[in-house]
């Protein structure tokens, strides 16, 4: 019997003029992609966007589309033939991409069966279903009912009853239940890394101001899940509230792979949560050092501050570990509770103090702009990141995504009407979109470049008093790589004032 072949596809992005995107692997689409070859299956990925990266096209207010043409992704369609194409759908903001990709699609081979998986297909599955180019969504994690559905495509039986999905039967729309989450992580292949432009993703780093110490770097997880219930979190869309962890032997040897292959040097991980248990974080740092990995680290969507101490610090520390991401999100205790977030301001600026003397660059995001939240109440979150020892913030607008809490208060306000999320298209944390009850979105995004403005030049500042910065940055430097990485924020902290200062607002890339 002949294979069913299938191509997955990463849309370009449609972004504002002052968030141009830079192309990261995207691990969704590999983890899939590495199933369905374990099972047998032929399988492409076409990264649309960072096959295209420095392509961008103007469009209407000020927005930029980037990556592939539309006639590079037809041709790439009509070049492979596949029976099944996935695409990723996993940004409210980027949907309409999404569905433009399945209109080429559906335009160059309209019998192909067009999928739709991510956190945007899962909570808006039936909105996503009003495009007839749409055939089924996917819901949640994707491997089993991906797979799943090739199957059934591959010996020509009905989808109707795959779980994990929503679909149209006639007229109505049916979502079939859920299953189980995949409980042991290490079942799961390494992600398809031979099936992504590596080499894209490695060189082409350079088009946003980047954080990173080493180059090249690329992306990884080691668990899925979050035990937290923010309330603008949309991650339990996808993993639920359960953590599952991959073991620390399963990532290591990926990191082992991946240097040994790609030459990779540093690693940023997207855990959502990678220290809720300490004894595997250390495990993991531990091997890293076992197996000589000459590496460095981070954690960018930030560690859960209340699970850290001295003892695993300094293994993070020993292990290539150089910048901690918080999750701190405000500095006001009534904006703290709203958002259902277990954090002691006066225990924050003890382990950030603690983070700084194991000699860790310190940085943590906030996000402003909830619904009752008032311009004080912003001010109070400004005021306690610069009077903070952190060495960096970044600033967030609150967004309503489908599926949050946060997304239901909205509408409660009345700040948003039940159905309309189609309004939320170009909206992201970057730029605002929404009025709160307090300020409208051009007040909150220009709090969001003052603020920016404020901070970083007040760390200019103290950086630039040797009274300050040789006993806080001393602690960091440890060889001339990590002096040259002190320059280079240096840089970039200048870089982003001046260009603040000549634009009026604040942007993290070059273009």
């Amino acid at each position: 019997m002949k294979k069913t072949k299938v191509l997955l596809i990463f849309p370009p992005f449609t972004v504002s003029s002052s968030d141009y995107p830079t192309p990261d692997p995207p691990l969704g689409l590999a983890y899939l992609a590495a199933f369905l070859e374990k099972k047998g299956y032929p399988v492409k990925i076409l990264d649309a966007l960072a096959l295209g990266i420095e392509q961008s096209r103007r469009k209407k207010g000020g927005l930029l589309k980037v990556g592939l043409s539309d006639q590079e992704i037809k041709k790439a369609i009509v070049d492979y033939q596949p029976n099944v194409v996935g695409i990723s759908c996993a940004y409210t903001a980027h949907a309409p991409d999404a569905h433009s990709v399945a209109a080429l699609v559906k335009a160059v081979k309209p019998k192909t069966l067009v999928v739709f998986g991510g956190a945007h297909a899962t909570v808006c599955a039936p909105l996503v279903l009003k495009d007839k180019n749409v055939d089924i969504v996917v819901l949640g994690e994707g491997e089993l009912a991906f797979f799943e559905i090739v199957s059934r495509v591959e010996k020509r039986q009905s989808l109707t009853k795959v779980p994990s999905t929503t679909q149209r039967q006639g007229r109505n729309v049916i979502t079939n239940p859920r299953q189980e989450f995949i409980t042991n992580l290490d079942d799961l292949p390494s992600p398809a890394w031979h099936l992504l432009p590596m080499e894209i993703y490695l060189k082409k780093q350079e088009m946003t101001r980047e954080f990173s110490m080493r180059k090249p770097r690329t992306n990884i997880i080691t668990s899925r899940g979050c035990p937290g219930n923010c309330v603008f979190c949309s991650i339990h869309a996808i993993w639920g509230h359960r953590w599952r962890p991959r073991s620390p032997e399963k990532v290591v040897e990926e990191m082992a792979h991946l240097v040994k292959t790609y030459g990779v040097r540093e690693f940023y991980v997207l855990d959502d949560n990678i220290s809720l248990k300490k004894e595997r974080l250390m495990k993991i740092c531990d091997l890293i050092r076992k197996r000589g990995l000459d590496i460095r680290w981070a954690t960018p969507n930030g560690v859960a501050l209340w699970t850290l101490d001295k003892k695993l610090l300094k293994k993070m520390r020993e292990s290539g570990y150089y910048r901690i991401t918080f999750g701190i999100e405000s500095g006001c205790p009534r904006t703290l509770k709203f958002i259902r977030k277990p954090m002691e301001l006066k225990k924050a600026k003890k382990i950030i103090d603690l983070s700084n003397k194991t000699g860790l660059w310190t940085h943590s995001t906030f996000i402003i702009g909830f619904p009752d939240e008032t311009r004080e109440e912003i001010e109070e979150t400004v005021r306690w990141t610069i009077d903070s020892d952190l060495d960096f913030a970044s600033y967030y607008i609150a967004t309503p995504y489908p599926g949050t809490d946060l997304h239901r208060e909205f509408i409660k306000d009345k700040l948003l009407k039940k159905g309309e999320e189609e309004k939320m298209y170009y909206s992201s944390i970057s730029v605002s979109g929404y009025d709160t009850l307090r300020l409208t979105k051009e007040e909150l995004n220009q709090i969001r470049d003052e603020a920016y403005s404020r901070f970083f030049t007040n760390r200019a500042k103290r950086y630039l008093n040797p009274f300050y910065s040789f006993p806080h940055i001393g602690r960091k430097i440890k060889d001339p790589e990590e002096l040259l990485y002190f320059l280079k924020l240096l840089n970039n902290v200048f870089g982003m004032k001046l260009k603040s200062m000549v634009t009026g607002k604040f942007q993290s890339h070059y273009k």
